[in-house]
């Protein structure tokens, strides 16, 4: 019996409904059941998360005392690979094609890891990544971490600061320096500020806990 071209499309449809439904189901199970993992990140960080998956649901008030922390912490931090280096051991140096490495002394980090943790918990994971490029003076030798010394200057035309807290939102604070430029660095009895430099730092709320999505040294 040849059945009537009206049944023959009402069965593709059913067919056709069944098939989407069913794929959407199957995409938000795997949505939901997916651990999400920085692509940006020196090593696999799938176990601690993603500082990108904003919580807007109980969130962790700072106070201005407890911002200013952050920022000491984000300015020493940062200034280890901009500035100088974190504290080593200097009776303690091995030679790696002619370079030499200083074991580094600190009492919460040792390993490579440890450092990218702790410098996941004041910045964003893309100044976290940034700051380590292929030929990172940092590095884990035998377990442990090492890195090449290497110091500069801070800008002497750099005077007094002023820092101030603007809250813009309930998940994004600005960190404000407003930093004196001198004319002449080495006339210390006459050396009229010329400039007045503003210098922005974003704190945002992300993953329950506040980071600062941009950075900088001012000196």
């Amino acid at each position: 019996m040849v059945k009537p071209m009206g049944q023959k499309r009402t069965k593709r449809f059913c067919f056709m409904i069944i098939f989407v439904a069913a794929f959407v189901v199957l995409a938000g199970c795997m949505q939901k059941g997916d651990s999400p993992v920085l692509e940006n990140s020196i090593y696999d960080m799938s176990d601690v998360g993603s500082p990108y998956e904003e919580s807007f649901d109980n969130i962790s008030f700072i106070s201005d005392d407890e911002i200013k922390e952050l920022y000491q912490r984000a300015f020493e931090s940062f200034a280890w690979f901009d500035m100088t280096t974190m504290p080593v051991d200097e009776s303690d140096t091995i030679e790696i094609d002619g370079s030499t490495f200083w074991r580094v002394s600190h009492d919460k980090i040792s390993t490579l890891r440890e450092l990218e943790l702790y410098l996941k918990a004041i910045f964003t994971d893309d100044i976290v990544f940034e700051l380590f490029p292929p030929d990172s003076r940092y590095r884990d030798i035998d377990g442990v971490l090492y890195v090449i010394g290497g110091d500069r200057p801070h800008n002497s035309m750099v005077g007094d600061e002023v820092h101030e807290i603007i809250r813009l939102s309930e998940v994004e604070i600005v960190y404000r320096l407003l930093v004196d430029m001198y004319d002449n660095p080495w006339n210390s009895d006459n050396n009229p500020v010329v400039e007045v430099v503003v210098h922005d730092f974003h704190l945002v709320y992300t993953d329950g806990a506040w980071r600062f999505s941009n950075f900088h040294m001012v000196r």
